[in-house]
């Protein structure tokens, strides 16, 4: 018997290829059309042809006009070709969410994190028995070597500020006495929010230190900051680190701008930010 070389695999490639451009000019331009495919919704998808829309009907698959005068084993066909395709998608990205070094890399446990013990006992003890959606994601982005930035949006109560946190707490060289991550807040009230969850996150880690930055918080003159972590709003921090000197923005080396979108819309805030950004230096982990 003759494989795919011979005539019969040839004519056979000959009328898949008939089939594919019938498909193609249908409903299926790219891989755009596949995932517009996976939708259920009844929006137009892409053209068909000069005058002519697709839809989605509620049960996801594409109808036109032009489609309605093919042959039922090409519509068959095509409909097994894009079945195929997706299921195929959707077992890559399951190998790629699995893949240490992929963007879409995600963890179901935190001890696939390979946090230090202490830290990790920490995580345990405020309830968290699995990441969440945005933490399974997020953090081994957070805590890959080399370090990538981020921007991350979520709802309240998801875990988003748990993530960013628990990405501080694990960059931290305990064994340099000097403020390393920096966390900037738009409110006094949410700063405090975010070194609440940081001291109970870091419980056991007796060496990493905080410090506050917002109102009310006042040092003598010429003091020099050791703390590891800075979390404050933006005023207090460009007061202390340009104007009374009180710690080294170029030594920073992981950022935070929480509820950034407040952040860049307050005029303040934003042009206070944008100094602060302007003055780290080093290659810095971005949150």
């Amino acid at each position: 018997m003759m494989k795919n070389g011979g005539w019969g695999g040839k004519a056979a490639d000959q009328d898949l290829s008939s089939i594919s451009s019938k498909l193609e000019s249908v409903s299926l331009p790219g891989d755009d059309a596949v995932s517009a495919v996976s939708s259920v919704s009844a929006y137009p998808v892409s053209a068909a042809g000069p005058g002519s829309t697709s839809y989605l009907s509620s049960g996801g698959t594409e109808t036109s006009e032009e489609e309605d005068r093919l042959p039922q084993s090409e519509v068959s066909l095509m409909q097994k070709i894009v079945r195929t395709k997706l299921v195929t998608s959707k077992a890559e990205i399951e190998v790629l969410r699995q893949d240490p070094f992929s963007p879409l890399h995600s963890v179901k446990s935190f001890e696939a994190l390979k946090l230090k013990p202490l830290l990790l006992k920490g995580v345990y003890e405020m309830g968290f028995n699995a990441p969440s959606k945005i933490q399974e994601t997020a953090l081994p982005i957070l805590l890959a070597d080399p370090p990538q930035n981020m921007i991350a949006q979520s709802q309240s109560g998801t875990g988003k500020t748990a993530a960013f946190v628990l990405a501080m707490l694990s960059r931290v060289n305990t064994s340099l006495n000097y403020p390393q991550v920096l966390c900037l807040s738009p409110t006094y009230e949410l700063a405090i929010q975010t070194g609440e969850v940081a001291a109970k996150m870091g419980q056991f880690c007796d060496d990493i230190k905080i410090r506050y930055a917002v109102r009310g918080e006042e040092l003598a003159r010429n003091h020099r900051l050791t703390e590891h972590i800075i979390i404050g709003t933006p005023g207090k921090v460009l007061d202390w680190s340009t104007k009374y000197k009180f710690f080294d923005l170029s030594k920073i080396a992981v950022f935070v701008l929480d509820e950034a979108d407040v952040m860049i819309a307050t005029q303040g805030h934003q042009d206070q930010s944008f100094r602060i950004r302007n003055l780290v230096e080093l290659p810095v982990l971005e949150l």
